[in-house]
């Protein structure tokens, strides 16, 4: 009996540190030097028929460049929600000149109808469209599919806007709720 406690430490030990480097890897990652990340995640109340957004750019330091939030009091779906967080992300990207980003959400849809991998035509279409004409200002715009644990910064925001019902911008001062969030991102290398 007591050989058999060994093999079970060791396993029960390797388990754990692959569920400690796999939580690693979802944790939000720097893009490089020169490029911005934005990160934008959205939120849909059925009862309430309304939804918000978050959306927040870092640079390659995971330094916060400008962050926002939008409260969407009349949207139907998830879909509509995140496509109305993607615009967003898109007009702050726009109105502070950057001209390379990648755009993260953790919602497939999303990434999908602006990587080609899915058409558009549903109600979120005409706000889509609008990102199109965004996207062409900016200049260079990749979109990446991230885990839900690496988008944790845009999700907080989008609580925040719907919790306090309010739409804010921020640049280089985060807002408070997002403090510890933002540090617990930053990976020392």
């Amino acid at each position: 009996m007591y050989k058999c406690k060994l093999p079970i430490l060791t396993i029960t030990a390797n388990a754990r540190k692959r569920k400690r480097r796999d939580l690693r890897d979802e944790r939000w990652t720097r893009p490089e030097p020169r490029v911005l990340k934005v990160n934008v995640d959205a939120s849909f109340y059925a009862d309430d028929d309304a939804g918000s957004a978050g959306a927040v750019i870092r640079d390659f330091e995971g330094r916060l460049v400008a962050a926002c939030c939008v409260m969407l009091p009349h949207v139907s779906s998830v879909a509509m929600a995140e496509a109305h967080g993607m615009k967003e992300l898109l007009t702050l990207a726009e109105r502070l000149g950057c001209n390379r980003i990648i755009a993260e959400s953790d919602s497939s849809e999303t990434i999908e109808a602006f990587t080609g991998e899915q058409r558009w035509w549903n109600e979120s279409a005409a706000i889509y469209a609008e990102c199109i004409d965004k996207i062409t200002n900016i200049g260079e715009v990749s979109f990446k599919l991230c885990p839900r644990e690496a988008n944790q910064v845009a999700h907080e925001l989008a609580r925040y806007s719907y919790s306090n019902k309010i739409s804010c911008n921020w640049d280089d001062d985060p807002p408070s709720c997002l403090l510890d969030r933002l540090l617990n991102d930053v990976t020392i290398e």
